[in-house]
This record gives C-alpha cells, sequence and structure tokens, in this order.
C-alpha cells in the first residue's frame, strides 16, 4: 500500500463519522503527543461538554487505538463511526491504494478479487462477491464475515464487513475500502451504507 499519488478520492458519508489522523502518518505507527491531544478534543466533541470525564478518557484512548490501527494498516483515511444514540463505536473504514510492484506489475480486477474475496480458516459462510461499475471505476464488492483476534483457545471476534476494489480508468493503481464492524444485526444497514459511500467517490487530479 502506498500514499504517495497523483490524484485523490472524494467521498461523502453520513454524520457521525469521524476522520481519523493517519493521512501524514507515515509508514511507522507512532503515539505522540499531537494524537493524544487529538484524541483528547475530539472525544469531548464527539461526547459532549457534559460527559463524564472518564467516560471522555475511555473514548479518548480508544479514538487514539483505533488512529494507530489504521496507521498500520498504511490507510490513505481512516475513519470511525459514532453515531449518536449508539453506545460505542459500531463500524469502522479504511480507504487504501494498491499500487503495482514488481511481483504485480498491473493491477487488474481478476488480481484484487483474488485477493479480497479468498475463503480463509477464519471465514465464516459464504463469501458474497459481485462485479459493479461504479462512478470512480468497474469494482468488485467482497461482503463477508471472519474471525479476528484469535485468542490460545481459538476463540475471536466475529467481524462483518464490505470491501470494494476500484478500478479507476487512467490509472495503473486500485482503491480499496473497506468497511467493518461486530454489530451482525445491523449487518444489511451497514452494509447499505457501505456501499453508499463507495458509490460517492469520485478522482480528482492533485
Amino acid at each position: 500500500m502506498s500514499k504517495e499519488t497523483d490524484f485523490d478520492i472524494r467521498f461523502s458519508y453520513p454524520e457521525g463519522w469521524v476522520q481519523l489522523p493517519v493521512t501524514d502518518s507515515g509508514e511507522v505507527p507512532e503515539r505522540d503527543k499531537e494524537l493524544e491531544r487529538w484524541a483528547a478534543d475530539t472525544a469531548r466533541a464527539t461526547l459532549g461538554q457534559d460527559a463524564p470525564a472518564h467516560i471522555v478518557q475511555e473514548r479518548a484512548s480508544e479514538l487514539a487505538s483505533l488512529a494507530m490501527g489504521s496507521r498500520a494498516r498504511q490507510a490513505w483515511y481512516g475513519f470511525a463511526y459514532f453515531p449518536a444514540g449508539a453506545p460505542g463505536l459500531v463500524a469502522l473504514l479504511d480507504v487504501l491504494r494498491l499500487v503495482p510492484d514488481p511481483d504485480y506489475p498491473e493491477i487488474t480486477l481478476d488480481l484484487v478479487q483474488g485477493m479480497y474475496a479468498t475463503d480463509s480458516a477464519d471465514t465464516v459462510g459464504e463469501l458474497e462477491t459481485s462485479r459493479t461499475e461504479l462512478p470512480s471505476g468497474p469494482a468488485v464488492r467482497i461482503r463477508a464475515k471472519q474471525i479476528e483476534g484469535r485468542d490460545p483457545t481459538g476463540q475471536g471476534t466475529l467481524m462483518e464487513g464490505v470491501t470494494y476494489a476500484i478500478r479507476p480508468p487512467g490509472t495503473r493503481d486500485a482503491v480499496i475500502t473497506q468497511m467493518s464492524w461486530t454489530a451482525l444485526p445491523l449487518g444489511d444497514k451497514l452494509a447499505e451504507m457501505a456501499d453508499a459511500i463507495a458509490r460517492s467517490m469520485t478522482l480528482t487530479s492533485v
């Protein structure tokens, strides 16, 4: 993954999404005072001035950890979804850029489908895979459930998510959007949101 590019992606998303400070983080994630200040300010802004101090502190710690996670995944953009009325985090969104390299000199839809729509030991149920046309280019859509963060006993967290791998015309790259959540009863609603975000994406030159 890389963030060096001659184009940018613009997209829209509902209220409640918090943009994480990942764009200029570099390849090595570091937790620093600037990140801590951002997390504290954002926690207070999202929870309101009347929120108890310990709740704000917990939210700030969570936001900093989420930002670190997106940085570790080398996200181009990272977001966390804290909608009004929800008790906490509902979903995560990463936007990444896949570029050609010596092993994969050409990024094709078949290639990205093989990368992101492959069953593994952690996959739960059937993968839903389809091809579609978006304003930003042809894409592969994958909806899947999987177990993440298994402990030594094999227990982990059941996650669901929708991934779009987009091949924008006029570029050699692919844009990957990955939205994931643990709120399985909201799966269809969140999948519709992931679809709407992907459909809103447009490329702009920089």
